[in-house]
């Protein structure tokens, strides 16, 4: 009778063990929402669910649209229209992303894309509206 109580316990733990775990990954998806630059409110982000993003400058029209991709904590450019010359604009560019309830950090991890390169890196805060 020992044993079996001994197995229930076991059993509870880890069933108590695997539900906090899966607790915790849920915050795992990539925020989507309109960002503003922490460093200047005028320029921000739009990450939709469906995969494009749209960028601003100091206007409420956006500037530049695009797609992008995520894997774990990669988000991926995967293409834009913003016309750069530079073909090593065309390719992809990587960023590690984390975000805290309300902050997103990227951190450049590979872009040939200079331009791109200075633009995505930074703290991006999640705004309730687009005020520009």
């Amino acid at each position: 009778m020992r044993a079996g109580r001994s197995f229930v316990l076991v059993m509870i733990v880890t069933l108590i063990s695997m539900a906090l775990a899966a607790c915790g990954s849920a915050g795992a998806a990539f925020p989507t929402g309109h960002f503003a630059s922490e460093k200047d409110a005028a320029n921000g982000w739009d990450f939709n669910p469906d995969g494009t993003w749209a960028a601003y400058l100091a206007s409420a029209e956006p500037f530049a649209r695009g797609t992008y991709s995520v894997e774990g904590n990669i988000y991926t450019e995967t293409s834009n229209d913003i016309g750069d010359p530079d073909p090593a604009c065309q390719g992809v560019g990587k960023y590690k992303w984390s975000f805290d309830g309300s902050k997103l950090t990227l951190e450049l991890l590979e872009d040939t894309c200079a331009a791109r390169a200075r633009a995505y890196p930074g703290v991006w805060v999640l705004q309730n509206d687009k005020s520009y």
